[in-house]
Formats: C-alpha cells, structure tokens, sequence
C-alpha cells in the first residue's frame, strides 16, 4: 500500500505530488495568502494508491486533513471506531476495526480494507513524507499534533 498527498497548483489548475518540491515552493512564494497566522493555505489530497477513494477533482486543506485522517485513526485503534468529516466539505471519513488484524477506511462512500500493521506503516511514512514538506516549504513555521500523533500510532500498531 501506497499512500500519497498532491497539492493542488491553483494557477495551472492541477495536483502535483510533494515529491515535485521545488515546483510546489514557486507557487507558494506566488500565493500571497500561502502562510497567513502560522496556517498555511494549501488544498491538496491524500490518495491511498492502489485503492483510490479520493477523485483527484475533491480537494481540501492539507495540514487539517492530514491532521483529521491522523486524530481518527488513533481514536479507531483506541475504541474501534473513528469518524469525522473534511474540513470543508461534507465528506465523511471512517476508521472501523475489523476483527483484530484489519482496518476498513471509508470515505463517502468508497472503502478499502487493510491489514491493520500494513495500513499504519504506511500511513506513518505518507504522513512523514508531508510532514517533512510542510516544513521545507513554510520554513518550520507551522506547527500542528500530527507528530504527537504518529508516535500514538507507531506505539499502539499490532
């Protein structure tokens, strides 16, 4: 399983992986409003590869959404169940565990089932890889629990 974030170039129309940083920091030294009060204003989407559930056509704010996708699955693996919505934009996210091995993650009204150690590694490095972006690209400025989050989630994965 792959799990990968896109952010979307307003000015091109188009998403574009985090692995084409430098591209992303020109449109971000571009974007006026890009950090504004430590938050910044990018949309993007997390696509898990291989199950894609997200249309490349729904995007949303990228730090909150990773950081939703993240306080839910922790909150999955604590009581088995997880739900919220996006940031802005009525679709709904859920964590279910079923059984003792395996995840089942729905958005609207695609899912995917996973093994539940596979799904966390994975989601750790993708969340790890935007990490390491958000960071590059607002200088270290903006600061959030996704971390603190991660490392719940590495110590609870089976």
């Amino acid at each position: 399983m792959e799990i990968r974030t896109s952010i979307y170039i307003e000015d091109t129309d188009e998403f574009m992986p985090i692995s084409q940083m430098g591209s992303i920091r020109e449109f971000t030294m571009r974007k006026d409003d890009f950090l504004t009060d430590g938050f910044t204003n990018l949309d993007g989407k997390i696509v898990f590869e291989g199950y894609q559930i997200v249309d490349f056509d729904q995007s949303d704010e990228i730090d909150p959404l990773w950081n939703y996708y993240a306080q839910t699955l922790l909150e999955c693996m604590e009581s088995g169940y997880g739900e919220i919505y996006f940031p802005n934009a009525p679709i709904e996210v859920k964590f279910e565990k079923k059984g003792k091995h395996y995840l089942k993650l729905t958005v609207d009204d695609q899912s995917l089932t996973s093994e539940v150690t596979t799904f966390i590694t994975a989601f750790c490095e993708a969340a790890g890889e935007f990490m390491t972006f958000r960071n590059i690209v607002t200088n270290g400025e903006y600061t959030d629990d996704l971390e603190a989050n991660l490392q719940k989630l590495v110590q609870i994965r089976i």
